[in-house]
């Protein structure tokens, strides 16, 4: 997957403190990621790296790496 460094700044700052509560509704150990629809190709168990695109002060690259434990449609943004 491919995202935004404020996008993960935003999605890390959640996974820390728990603000958000849609986070509150998993295991303390969940990072959640958004995308747009059309992503529902990902199943259950695969592995899944974030990588982010360059920024000013940001080369770019993988930050991320973890196994999809669930995918499902929000009814509000993330």
């Amino acid at each position: 997957m491919k995202g935004r460094l404020v996008n993960f700044s935003q999605s890390l700052t959640d996974y820390l403190e728990k603000r958000s509560d849609i986070i509150k509704q998993y295991p303390s150990d969940t990072f959640l990621w958004g995308t747009r629809r059309g992503f529902s190709y990902f199943s259950k168990g695969v592995g899944v790296f974030l990588y982010l695109s360059k920024a000013q002060n940001f080369p770019g690259g993988i930050v991320l790496y973890g196994e999809l434990r669930e995918s499902k449609e929000l009814n509000q943004k993330y």
